[in-house]
């Protein structure tokens, strides 16, 4: 693990490993492993999970309101309440902007 057997490099990764095999050996081999459910899966990620989408099956007005009122960094895209993409706001607030630009040149 200390070195690339390809090119010779120590690997940079190499504290995280060791990290990784002994909580492997210690937890994971004498405890098992640990499920999470839907309520403690929550309460991990809440802080980072994007939850409200913009369905690309709304009407453009609708998709429009959604982007402005979300204040997340990312949105997620949906078509008909199936996952179909995790975008930039700042991205598709550019998309926005080209759309009436052009209209307006």
């Amino acid at each position: 693990m200390a070195f690339d057997p390809s090119t010779g490099l120590g690997n940079p990764l190499l504290a995280e490993q060791i990290l990784q095999s002994d909580l492997g050996k210690k937890v994971e081999q004498v405890q098992g492993s640990r499920s999470v459910d839907l309520v403690r899966f929550d309460e991990l990620f809440r802080p980072v999970l994007f939850r409200k989408p913009i369905d690309l099956s709304w009407a453009p007005e609708r998709q429009l309101d959604a982007l402005l009122e979300d204040e997340s960094p990312f949105i997620a895209l949906t078509r008909n309440g199936k996952y179909a993409a995790l975008v930039s706001k700042l991205n598709l607030q550019n998309e926005v902007m080209k759309f009436f630009v052009k209209d307006e040149v």
